[in-house]
């Protein structure tokens, strides 16, 4: 099996329906950046989220009769985190500032996309995304890979209960106190408040990118 996994930039447009005026533009938007990847929409689930919320670990497991809600019609799924271990089903996160999380086994070809912002981290949405994983696939840490979207840094948005930290810097830790091996969590290493290429809300709401838009991942398997 194959683990693919992309990412959008400013230029690829906004990724988030934030208003009915502009939910036209985004989903083409969409559909264009996953097409672009030979990722099928049809094939693709939206990870829509919520924080009207006091439970911000919430996660489900999908199967091929999910595909295309959210993308192709209208979202029924409202989860921080999903996860499926089916060929050719995508999963795809719009994200601005928080972390999108690809957990992948590739003993037991199963994949979860999971958003991690600073409510998720105060509930230890890390430690419980992989244990949630675990659990659905016969897992064991040792199983487990981790790679780590674009977000923001500590500068521009710190983590005042765990003395100034950044949402990565707290995510790897819960990670590893999940058991996934530290050479096995894979940072991408970009601030996205001072990156041109990633929409970030904390810069738009000092004034330093003008439009309050949200990038995406996607990941899917493939068999190789």
């Amino acid at each position: 099996m194959k683990l693919q996994i992309n990412t959008s930039i400013v230029s690829d447009g906004s990724m988030k329906i934030i208003d009915e005026e502009s939910r036209q533009s985004i989903m083409e938007n969409r559909n264009k950046f996953l097409i672009k990847h030979s990722v099928n929409p049809s094939d693709t689930i939206l990870v829509k989220i919520t924080y009207d919320t006091e439970d911000f670990c919430k996660y489900i497991t999908v199967s091929t009769n999910d595909r295309g809600d959210g993308i192709i019609r209208t979202s029924t799924i409202t989860a921080d985190a999903l996860c499926t271990n089916e060929i050719g089903t995508a999963l795809f996160l719009p994200i601005a500032d928080c972390i999108g999380a690809v957990i992948y086994s590739e003993r037991n070809h199963a994949l979860m996309v999971s958003h991690l912002g600073r409510h998720s981290i105060e509930q230890n949405g890390a430690l419980k995304s992989v244990q949630y994983f675990m659990e659905q696939y016969s897992l064991k840490p040792e199983d487990i890979s981790i790679w780590m979207s674009p977000s923001v840094g500590k500068e521009t948005y710190p983590l005042h209960n765990y003395n100034n930290q950044s949402l990565n810097e707290v995510a790897r830790k819960q990670f590893m106190q999940a058991g996934v091996k530290k050479n096995k969590i894979q940072d991408e290493g970009i601030d996205v408040a001072n990156h041109p290429d990633y929409y970030s809300h904390s810069s738009f709401l000092k004034g330093n990118q003008p439009e309050d838009g949200r990038f995406a991942i996607v990941a899917v398997l493939h068999k190789t």
